[in-house]
């Protein structure tokens, strides 16, 4: 039970709702408490603001429906009180379009890794009326949460843009061009997430003309990691995994340093190309003396700087290096300064 009055956190300052459907608004107060939200106009006192009550339940929650209204870009402000003289203000209230955006990384991926695509929309957009719900990622296994446990409502800046998804963000852009009204969207996205792990397992238990007994393998892999013992030894399993191999390269490279390793050494370590000199772009296998490996390589390329190219810089207060993709990570380094490094395969290396 609650001990004072909250609200969803979609509830939240410069949230959007949806126009021409009846606006629900939800929390948790004491039991049997009156609850009344009252929206109205900032820039206009003698607008009638819209309204409504309701009697919190015995477990202390509340829910209400605004009536429908129509689309604005006038700011609102939103009160929410109860019996018990609690009270929550929401600030900066927009109708419009809202909009859900899920997905794996093509959705998830932020206006950050396209900025160069993008430079004036990465520095100068700026709309109060696109705005964006972000929730970061969580992993629960018990069943379907009530309430988001993270995030909060963006308007589009120079401050913001950046941390928004690119494909939200576009779609939003064109949607408000198109209908002239301000638009919203929640965005809760996981790369290289299954589709299963977002279905309940009702879904996943239901029958199919492509899968009459439904999925059993995955409602197995649900409840095993329903179980939080089991997802701590995974999680803890997959972390000593990764040190004991980063601890044995490490191992292995200070001994190929100093010459006790040979290519022939029978653990399949490579010490023969050093040296060598390796077109890139290129696959490991098609490599002979790389086909198979599994390990650390240094490549090092050298390359000359020019004046003009300096200039340039200059007016640009940095220098770019693009080196495209690479599987599975890597670290840059410059004259042995490093400049950055990505710890998996998908994004472009833009340093």
């Amino acid at each position: 039970m609650a001990d004072r009055l909250t609200a969803s956190r979609l509830i939240s300052d410069h949230m959007m709702l949806q126009r021409r459907k009846p606006v629900h608004l939800w929390g948790k107060t004491e039991p049997e408490r009156k609850v009344r939200a009252l929206l109205a106009v900032d820039e206009d006192p003698a607008a009638k603001p819209v309204e409504a009550e309701t009697v919190a339940q015995a477990d202390g929650s509340w829910s209400l429906f605004l009536p429908a209204m129509e689309a604005s870009e006038e700011s609102r402000t939103l009160t929410i009180t109860d019996s018990g003289d609690e009270r929550i203000v929401v600030h900066d209230v927009l109708i419009g379009e809202v909009w859900f955006a899920s997905g794996q990384s093509n959705m998830d991926l932020m206006l950050e890794r396209v900025r160069d695509r993008y430079p004036v929309e990465a520095s100068e957009a700026e709309d109060r009326c696109l705005r964006c719900f972000k929730i970061a990622e969580h992993t629960y296994y018990h069943g379907p949460l009530a309430e988001p446990l993270t995030g909060e409502w963006w308007c589009v800046s120079p401050e913001t843009i950046l941390a928004f998804s690119a494909t939200g963000y576009f779609f939003a852009k064109h949607y408000r061009k198109m209908t002239g009204v301000p638009v919203g969207f929640i965005h809760a996205s996981l790369g290289g997430s299954r589709i299963a792990g977002w279905m309940s397992r009702e879904m996943l238990a239901a029958p199919s003309d492509l899968m009459p007994g439904g999925y059993p393998a995955y409602l197995a892999d649900a409840e095993h990691y329903a179980d939080d013992a089991f997802l701590a030894g995974q999680v803890k399993k997959n972390e000593q995994q990764a040190t004991t191999w980063n601890a044995e390269l490490e191992r292995r490279e200070e001994q190929n340093k100093a010459g006790l390793l040979t290519k022939d050494s029978g653990d399949g370590h490579v010490s023969g190309l050093q040296n060598e000199i390796i077109s890139v772009p290129c696959f490991f296998r098609d490599i002979s003396e790389l086909r198979g490996f599994i390990g650390k390589i240094t490549l090092t390329k050298k390359f000359t700087i020019t004046e003009e190219m300096l200039r340039r810089a200059a007016d640009h207060a940095r220098i770019r290096l693009f080196l495209g993709t690479m599987v599975d990570r890597d670290e840059v380094f410059v004259n042995g300064v490093k400049v950055g490094e990505t710890g998996y395969q998908y994004p472009p290396r833009k340093y």
